[in-house]
């Protein structure tokens, strides 16, 4: 017999990223990489019973998710599949993916997107600091310019920002499939921007990995909510 289970809002991912060393020129360089930069992953996967929050239940393989005051019942195979299609994974090793997801590390989508919100002002503020006149950074190369990786600061920023507030108007009463849609389209600007040269020099490709992945998989719940109107 399949379990019934409750469970705490939004199949979804946060990722804090301390940015700050990017600030710092080559003369101290060294006194701020050690425990300057980490990165640490909150798997959320939602339910609270406020009129205020997401619900999710799950019973056996189906999903019933209210966004904006709607109950959308979605099958977990359908979102398996969306989520194999574009994150290259097969169908079995989706699953696997989805069913490995914790229940114990939980937020909403308002908390998720007011994460987001936060840090995407915290890039820009890195952004800011960044003199490209007076100081050389460990991160420029023959390929990332001093401004050109500014520039690819303050686009992750942007980007980051309009994610998080696509997520805090999935968390109120008036979202519809409209803005699931712009959701996902922010989704995967965000995972675009995983690609930068200014992230892949901060972050190894694992762990890029998991966050394109992170935002696939909320992208696929999503997705799916939209096939079956």
């Amino acid at each position: 017999m399949a379990k019934t289970q409750s469970r705490i809002n939004n199949l979804s991912y946060r990722i804090y990223l301390d940015w700050s060393y990017l600030e710092t020129g080559t003369e101290d360089f060294g006194s701020h990489l050690c425990g300057r930069l980490f990165v640490y992953i909150i798997i959320n996967f939602v339910i609270n019973i406020s009129m205020d929050n997401i619900k999710s239940i799950v019973t056996g393989t189906i999903i019933t998710l209210i966004v904006g005051g709607t109950a959308y019942t979605i099958s977990q195979e359908d979102v398996a599949k969306n989520f194999a299609n574009d994150s290259g994974l097969t169908q079995e090793q989706a699953e696997q993916y989805i069913n490995a997801i914790p229940e114990d590390e939980l937020v909403s989508w308002n908390e998720i997107g007011s994460q987001y919100v936060v840090e995407s002002q915290e890039l820009v503020d890195v952004a800011t600091e960044i003199d490209c006149e007076n100081y050389e950074y460990e991160w420029e190369s023959a390929t990332l310019s001093c401004i050109k990786g500014k520039g690819q600061m303050e686009k992750l920023g942007r980007d980051s920002k309009l994610l998080g507030q696509a997520y805090i108007k999935l968390g109120s009463d008036s979202a519809s499939t409209y803005n699931m849609s712009e959701t996902i389209k922010f989704i995967d600007q965000l995972n675009s921007d995983y690609s930068l040269e200014i992230v892949r020099f901060m972050l190894d490709s694992s762990t890029i990995d998991e966050l394109k992945k992170t935002n696939l998989y909320n992208k696929s719940l999503l997705k799916t909510i939209l096939e079956s109107e």
